[in-house]
């Protein structure tokens, strides 16, 4: 069975497209938040209870984030039964490069692969804070998503949990392939504008992508959907620099040791 959630809310046109396309090689139960969570990242609800609904057997909506959704699909709605995959999106926008930080498309796969199961964010090319577009190439999205899936199973537990999928927002036949790549860089344009209500609204349009060759921007840019791994291990791979860590360390003395 897989798990499907995503960040845009149980109505959302990109779920309702990918479930059409995944119960047809598989069993789904559905669990995504009642209301729109874009960019809610990796939040959890602990200090409050969540209210949910039951809409059929396996679909189910949470008044909550999409991490919620998961952990309570895992471990609640579906405990007693086998999840091979989550399967988060298919949502309107990339997340491309550092986007992955923000996206509670992400962070829904993420919460899955954290409990050791392995999960796809998937993503579309698509204006993210607009409606969704009914003519945009949902149907490529979710024909891309189908194939990466049947994949992604089968691939042995040595192989990283989390993976991120970004399609162009192309007919199926205009998409020149599809790229495995690594995260890249992604610019935005900083900026907060203040209402006439006396609110700030935060955030600014997309700027451009780091051009380093092999990295999702990339590839994305160059018309190919693009398939990356994501680290759960947050920590740098290279070993800190000796004296950098003495230095560093050597702040122990002044808080032992404060009088001299």
């Amino acid at each position: 069975m897989l798990l499907i959630s995503n960040d845009d809310g149980i109505e959302a046109l990109g779920l309702r497209k990918l479930i059409g396309t995944l119960d047809i090689d598989n069993a789904l139960f559905v669990i995504a938040p009642k209301n729109e969570q874009s960019a809610a990242s990796h939040a959890l609800s602990l200090r409050s209870s969540l209210r949910y609904k039951r809409l059929s057997p396996d679909r189910v909506w949470v008044d909550g984030t999409p991490a919620d959704c998961v952990y309570l699909g895992l471990h609640h709605f579906c405990s007693t039964r086998s999840i091979e995959m989550v399967v988060s999106g298919i949502n309107k926008g990339t997340n491309l490069g550092t986007d992955s930080h923000y996206s509670g498309t992400v962070a829904a796969a993420k919460e899955g692969a954290l409990h050791g199961v392995r999960s796809l964010a998937v993503s579309l090319e698509h204006p993210p804070l607009d409606d969704a577009r009914p003519n945009a190439h949902w149907a490529t999205a979710a024909a891309v998503t189908r194939c990466v899936v049947s994949k992604l199973r089968d691939l042995p537990d040595t192989e990283p949990l989390l993976w991120s999928l970004n399609i162009p927002d192309q007919p199926l036949d205009q998409v020149r392939g599809l790229k495995v790549c690594r995260p890249g860089k992604r610019f935005y344009h900083s900026g907060v504008k203040e209402l006439s209500d006396g609110t700030l609204r935060l955030g600014g349009a997309h700027k451009s992508f780091c051009n380093t060759p092999g990295t999702d921007g990339y590839w994305f840019q160059r018309g190919f959907a693009v398939l990356a791994p994501l680290a759960l291990d947050w920590s740098i791979s290279e070993d800190i620099p000796t004296e950098t860590q003495a230095w560093l360390e050597s702040a122990w003395v002044g808080i032992s040791q404060p009088n001299q």
